[in-house]
């Protein structure tokens, strides 16, 4: 595999073996910030980043479509952003989470495990959402909430301030 040119940008990876590279000729403004598009190794044209901190270069985690990673936001492990999605502020999505269609994951708001959160759903403040939990519709999690186990959040819902473990609410 070829090596990498970092370009003189302050971002770090591993020129030996990383799994993606950002197209600094593909870019995107957005939000007041440039964003540029992902190239993975195996062809796959992914999503946007601010910088490489924004993607981990270990596991199969991936940013693709449209979706947009930036600011301090990180996703890490096997966790997949796609379509439209959004992560950004300080958030983190880890573990196997899919953050998909329209849905936003931001300020310090962390989404890992096995979540879902799709459709227009938010994630925000230092909410997190964990295990198998669904957050789908124009639900929001905000504030200091805790979204766990198989819990199901959609419809209008706005859950703040409160744990929710293997509930169903709509």
């Amino acid at each position: 595999m070829a090596r990498v040119k970092k370009e003189n940008r302050q971002d770090s990876f591993d020129l030996e073996h990383p799994k993606y590279i950002l197209d600094y000729s593909n870019t995107l403004s957005y939000d007041g910030r440039t964003l540029y598009k992902v190239l993975y190794y195996d062809g796959v044209e992914g999503g946007y980043l601010d910088s490489y901190r924004n993607l981990s270069q270990e596991g199969s985690c991936r940013v693709l479509d449209s979706a947009k990673v930036y600011g301090f936001a990180i996703v890490k492990e096997d966790a997949q952003i796609t379509k439209k999605a959004r992560v950004y502020g300080k958030a983190e999505v880890s573990g196997k989470a899919i953050v998909t269609n329209e849905s936003q994951v931001y300020c310090l708001a962390k989404v890992a495990g096995n979540s879902l959160i799709k459709d227009t759903a938010k994630i925000a403040d230092t909410a997190q959402v964990l295990g198998k939990a669904e957050i789908e519709g124009c639900a929001e999690i905000n504030g200091i909430s805790v979204v766990k186990g198989k819990s199901k959040i959609s419809g209008n819902t706005v859950i703040l301030n409160e744990k929710v473990n293997n509930e169903i609410r709509n």
